[in-house]
């Protein structure tokens, strides 16, 4: 049932994220790489996390296997958690969507590009997929689909990220496959990154 309304282009979005938006997103990980003697070491469940700087400027860091994650915060310091019922279902999911609203101001539009990327690097690393869409067309995004939340599923669920009054984290009404996180500030943007990828690894949240 509702198969058609679902359906649509999930080949473009993937090729579209893979070729364009990690390119920034991995320069950005790239530069913080390297830290200083200055570590200090955070455990919680069962994970180790390195507290690094880089040019004076903390970051953390975990290592799981041959893989390295990168977070801009310690999982202790966050203040935004996500409901159990939107981790389970990113868990449960094949991959990710980002829906971008194009109409955006810029400098929103940069984090959420690096946001985009950020996630697309690290749930390959947890072998999820992940792709972009667009909730208008857009000359920004012209090989970005159209997409809206009526579009996403269980497999592959959609989250939208956008600037308001109050910082929030839900599922919309529409569609239970639909997540919208509201932030007030672009380091709200940064700690969503973080809370989504220390939810999945299972640092934080429970099991």
């Amino acid at each position: 049932m509702h198969r058609k309304k679902n359906k649509f282009n999930l080949t473009v979005i993937m090729s579209w994220f893979i070729l364009v938006l990690m390119i920034g997103s991995m320069v950005a990980v790239v530069s913080m790489m390297g830290g200083s003697s200055n570590d200090s070491l955070i455990k919680m469940n069962g994970f180790k996390i390195y507290k690094k700087f880089q040019d004076g400027y903390p970051y953390y860091e975990l290592n799981e296997g041959e893989n390295t994650h990168i977070f801009y915060y310690a999982p202790d310091s966050l203040v935004v958690d996500l409901p159990t019922d939107i981790t389970q279902l990113l868990k449960n999911s094949a991959g990710i969507i980002v829906l971008v609203d194009p109409t955006q101001d810029e400098t929103t539009l940069n984090f959420i590009n690096m946001l985009a990327g950020d996630l697309a690097q690290f749930l390959l690393k947890i072998n999820k997929q992940m792709g972009l869409g667009i909730s208008e067309a857009s000359e920004s995004y012209n090989q970005t689909p159209v997409v809206s939340c009526n579009n996403a599923t269980a497999a592959f669920p959609f989250i939208s990220f956008e600037m308001g009054d109050e910082r929030s984290i839900n599922i919309v009404d529409e569609n239970p496959n639909c997540i919208k996180m509201v932030a007030t500030q672009t380091s709200d943007l940064l700690q969503y990154r973080d809370v989504i990828q220390y939810e999945l690894l299972g640092v934080i949240g429970e099991e």
